[in-house]
């Protein structure tokens, strides 16, 4: 997978920090495509839900969350309460409030209030627009920004993540390969959903689960997700990888 980058987010009521009606809330969460051009049809909306459902269907199956738990939710530690890390946590946060996916290339949501500092929105979604680096200057013109698949929420509830189109589409539409539900989407929504769920960085994940965040990309979380939970889980997943990563555990 492409590299992946994570920040912090605190949710807003209707998903609306300023309360300043629709516009400012349509310019900040623009909704993923949907496909309106045949009956049946598949875009970037269908397909990152499709990949999330299918997901949560496979992670109820008892073989595969414990396959989760041993390969992943064991090793990243304990939250702020002390308690350690499990699927079934993990699944209660994926249904108990429907995660929202947004283009990240269409945002002009302030990309500093993602990073995990102080108080991230103290003043950064109050200034003009052209006063802060958005989610769409990140992911456009920053170099560090081009190649990734998704900024999200860290942590974040619901789940808050800015797709690139680039991770969907791949070169030849492959994300879109049995309507979404493949390897590649369903990876890169479990690591993304790893940070909001525990609040932790690509960094710190990495370590935890033995790959040394000097040496591996943060792709290398979805590789682990992917090689050790989902090609073991059933039925069998479709083995599309839309975006891959030059680095893997």
């Amino acid at each position: 997978m492409a590299k992946l980058e994570a920040g912090s987010y605190s949710a807003f009521a209707g998903g609306n920090a300023s309360n300043n009606g629709t516009a400012i809330e349509q310019q900040w969460y623009p909704p993923l495509d949907h496909c309106t051009t045949t009956l049946g049809c598949i875009g970037p909306y269908e397909a990152l839900y499709n990949a999330l459902d299918d997901l949560i269907i496979r992670l109820q199956n008892s073989t595969t969350s414990d396959l989760a738990q041993t390969a992943i939710f064991a090793k990243l530690g304990t939250n702020a309460s002390g308690k350690t890390y499990t699927t079934k946590g993990f699944l209660l946060y994926l249904t108990s409030n429907r995660p929202t996916f947004y283009n990240g290339f269409l945002s002009t949501y302030c990309y500093s209030a993602l990073e995990p500092i102080a108080d991230p929105n103290a003043l950064c979604n109050k200034l003009p627009t052209p006063l802060i680096k958005t989610v769409e200057d990140f992911l456009t013109k920053d170099p560090t920004g081009k190649d990734a698949d998704a900024i999200t929420g860290t942590p974040s509830t619901p789940l808050l993540v800015f797709f690139s189109p680039q991770m969907m589409l791949g070169a030849n539409s492959t994300g879109y390969n049995n309507l979404g539900k493949n390897l590649g989407n369903e990876g890169i929504i479990f690591h993304e959903a790893l940070h909001g769920f525990t609040g932790q960085s690509d960094f710190t994940i990495l370590d935890e689960l033995g790959l040394n965040s000097l040496q591996y990309a943060s792709c290398s979380i979805s590789v682990r997700i992917q090689k050790k939970v989902l090609l073991l889980s059933t039925p069998k997943i479709d083995p599309t990888i839309a975006s891959p990563c030059s680095t893997g555990d």
